[in-house]
């Protein structure tokens, strides 16, 4: 999720204070379904502010074992297929965003495809491909390219790292570095870590740069996610950019 406001120094100590008062609460549950619902507010420096609903929903095909693994990387770690769906609105922007793709490894190799259709008045299309490949056990690193309908294709690189420390507490890595094919040498990269206090509850900082012929943009923000139960899940976002800060909030349930 990416989505933004202002979350304050109290608040993520709160947070963290719950999360380590409550050891051992993500018992090991595996589950075949996921689904979210999630809301977005975006407030930009210029121009008024608008707002986004969501709703998603994954299918693995086989049982995601969740072991003494961290809860929110399970899927990832132990390399689940996967079909997913998911639609967007915004509100000012009369915006609607439809995802479907999936997720599938032969071994170690990665394969993956999206399509997303934008509808504003009219609508567009993009799809997107994606191989890569896991050397070790929690590691995959990616290229992808997009066939956009408008703004020119895109491709770039992906690499995710979840390894598991003393304890129950891991870390995770995510990174990424997209290049758009046109006319004005449009680029970002990102970057977030995460720290996996126990199975159930995580906290993260991220880091997004855009950058085209027209300037530069850079978002900070930091991320949490709490397993109320192994199946119940509340996530919350916060990036603050150059021209616009975002807060997303989402709940999740498994089953």
């Amino acid at each position: 999720m990416n989505i933004k406001r202002n979350m304050t120094g109290s608040a993520l100590a709160l947070a963290v204070a719950v999360a380590l008062a409550a050891p051992g609460v993500a018992l090991a549950q595996d589950y075949q379904f996921e689904g979210g619902l999630s809301y977005i507010s975006i407030d930009p420096d210029f121009g008024s502010s608008d707002s986004a609903l969501g709703i998603d929903l994954a299918w693995y095909l086989e049982p995601v074992r969740t072991g003494n693994l961290p809860l929110a990387a399970a899927a990832f770690y132990t390399r689940a297929n996967n079909v997913y769906a998911s639609y967007v609105t915004f509100d000012d922007l009369d915006l609607n965003v439809l995802g479907l793709g999936g997720e599938f490894y032969v071994d170690r190799l990665y394969l993956a495809a999206e399509y997303m259709r934008f509808s504003n008045g009219g609508s567009s299309d993009d799809f997107g491909v994606a191989i890569g490949y896991v050397p070790v056990d929690g590691l995959r690193v990616a290229a992808r390219y997009v066939f956009a309908d408008v703004g020119g294709d895109a491709y770039g690189v992906d690499l995710k790292y979840v390894t598991q420390l003393a304890g129950d507490t891991a870390f995770g890595l995510d990174a990424s570095a997209e290049f758009l094919d046109d006319d004005f040498d449009s680029k970002s990269y990102s970057l977030g870590a995460d720290y996996y206090f126990n199975p159930s509850f995580s906290l993260g900082a991220r880091m997004v740069y855009s950058d085209d012929d027209f300037g530069s943009d850079t978002a900070w923000g930091a991320g949490a996610k709490y397993f109320f139960t192994p199946t119940i899940s509340g996530e919350v976002e916060y990036l603050s950019g150059d021209s616009a800060d975002t807060l997303g909030l989402r709940i999740a349930a498994r089953f």
